[in-house]
């Protein structure tokens, strides 16, 4: 996530979780929108590689935009 430019450290909105009976800390929900309501951005890393639909999705807003998306 970013506001102003600035990441947020992905600790501030993220929760401890249990996975194979080891914490690990991942993204929490609540605080995610919580960020997004102080008109921060989420940045999703690489996502075009989900699906070729996702990918699809991808190419469309930057041919919109003309800035990588």
């Amino acid at each position: 996530m970013v506001l102003n430019r600035q990441p947020i450290n992905y600790s501030i909105f993220s929760s401890l979780s249990l996975k194979h009976s080891t914490e690990i800390l991942r993204s929490n929900v609540d605080k995610v929108q919580n960020w997004i309501s102080k008109v921060s951005s989420l940045v999703l890393t690489k996502i075009d590689k989900l699906t070729n639909k996702v990918n699809n999705i991808v190419r469309e807003l930057q041919d919109l935009s003309k800035r990588k998306c």
